[in-house]
């Protein structure tokens, strides 16, 4: 096909789809105020002006001429008649851009000259890459290598594309773009991919493709779930300005960090599993500290002390959070009763989310087996679970072993963000500022030294 019918065949197809009479007519009898029928007939009257002269300029050979007050017109025809009962006004605005961008390249002396293979690419309405309204891989040896992603959801965002991310050495992917334009088109869609036919049938390596490239550039192709949540803190927390906090300068540090990372709850999590970490890692010290009375430590305190540091990390995290879950959490109970008493308001009030749904996440990361319910947990092996319910959400967020269940925020389970929402993320922070705030011998030094000689 020539480039210059394919310029004048879009600009009026389009424009005749648009101003089909019986539409025309039918449409107008609508509209009760006079004013607004002004209106309506003198947009439609400009339009279909510039319709017939390119009908002549096309029979005389020559290129399209669109007035730079053709876009406004359409735009203003979209605004205010926005019930008009055909799409083909986006279609004829975004055909308009294209046809001005090639023009604008093209030069207003000179022709437009060579063809097109309107057959070398497929349009494929693509699965939406977040954050990503334009991609382009132009391959000059080989035209058929390159890829085109744009986004047509907003006009605005659309016509800035065209005219700034296209220029001589690229304008074919105007011509192909153009070429797929066509009526039967849905032009409702979000992202379309131009791609050749062969990866048309393969559009997950082509997104892999461009996702990669994306991200190698520093962009961003992902939605992080947020989680802008003040803090939960237990009930009657007894702030004391001599409880030495300047020891936990650092856990301070990392509870601010936790507070700024408020748009995405996968980071945010592990800020808060790092302060465990450090808990339960602290603990065997404190104990060893508070044992000796700041007295002077021998080599079998410390042999003593790494006894008690365990390589395996879930064995120390549940080590450390039943001894967490008998502290108290208030007057009336412990930190194993109040937490078993969130996990079972947690499921029960969940209405939407079945338990079905929360047994399925807990089984893939390795919490349940098949024969175990998350509303069946004895009460003596709830410290176990919450444990590893804990420690399994961190591995699955870090690790990416093929043997394990990852998740990220492209691919996470629905359940995931519901369960660090309202139970995961506030059980721990009620834990760590009780911790903090209030003295106890689980993580708070007695003496600022550790004394290894007098």
């Amino acid at each position: 096909m020539l480039k210059s019918d394919l310029l004048h065949e879009s600009l009026i197809c389009f424009s005749e789809s648009m101003l089909q009479d019986e539409i025309i007519e039918s449409y107008r009898s609508t509209i009760t105020d006079e004013a607004i029928q002004e209106v309506f007939d003198d947009l439609t009257a400009k339009i279909s002006e510039i319709l017939q002269r390119n009908r002549i300029l096309k029979e005389d050979g020559e290129k399209p001429s669109l007035e730079p007050e053709f876009i406004d017109y359409l735009r203003d025809f979209e605004s205010q008649f926005s019930d008009f009962p055909t799409s083909y006004t986006k279609h004829l605005q975004c055909v308009t851009v294209i046809i001005n961008k090639i023009l604008e390249l093209t030069g207003t002396d000179n022709e437009i000259e060579g063809d097109i293979e309107p057959n070398d690419f497929q349009l494929v309405i693509n699965e939406d890459i977040p954050h990503t309204l334009f991609f382009s891989e132009f391959d000059s040896d080989d035209m058929q290598n390159s890829i085109l992603l744009i986004s047509t959801d907003d006009f605005n965002d659309f016509a800035d594309i065209i005219m700034n991310k296209f220029f001589a050495d690229n304008m074919d992917f105007l011509y192909h773009f153009l070429a797929k334009i066509r009526p039967e088109l849905d032009f409702q869609g979000n992202q379309y991919i131009l791609v050749r036919p062969e990866n048309s049938t393969d559009m997950n390596k082509v997104r892999a493709f461009i996702k990669l490239k994306r991200v190698s550039d520093g962009r961003q192709i992902h939605n992080p779930h947020p989680y802008k949540v003040a803090p939960a803190l237990p009930a009657d927390l007894c702030w004391n300005i001599n409880n030495e906090y300047q020891q936990f300068n650092e856990i301070i540090d990392i509870l601010s960090e936790y507070n700024n990372q408020r748009e995405d709850i996968l980071d945010k999590f592990l800020r808060m599993y790092h302060i465990i970490e450090n808990f339960m890692f602290k603990n065997p010290i404190c104990e060893l500290e508070q044992r000796t009375g700041g007295n002077m430590f021998s080599i079998r305190d410390f042999k003593r002390l790494y006894s008690k540091v365990s390589k395996d990390e879930l064995d120390s995290l549940r080590r450390f959070i039943r001894k967490v879950f008998e502290v108290n959490y208030d007057t009336a109970s412990n930190f194993g009763r109040h937490t078993r008493s969130e996990w079972d308001r947690f499921i029960n009030s969940r209405s939407s989310d079945p338990h079905s749904d929360i047994d399925s996440l807990l089984t893939q990361l390795g919490v349940l087996n098949i024969n175990q319910f998350c509303n069946n947990i004895p009460s003596n092996e709830f410290p176990n679970f919450y444990s590893k319910t804990v420690y399994q959400f961190r591995c699955s967020i870090v690790h990416n072993k093929e043997t394990e269940f990852h998740f990220t925020h492209s691919n996470m389970p629905r359940m995931v963000p519901i369960l660090l929402e309202n139970f995961i993320l506030p059980s721990l922070e009620k834990i760590v500022f009780k911790l903090v705030v209030e003295k106890n011998r689980l993580i708070s030094y007695s003496h600022p030294v550790l004394r290894l000689w007098k």
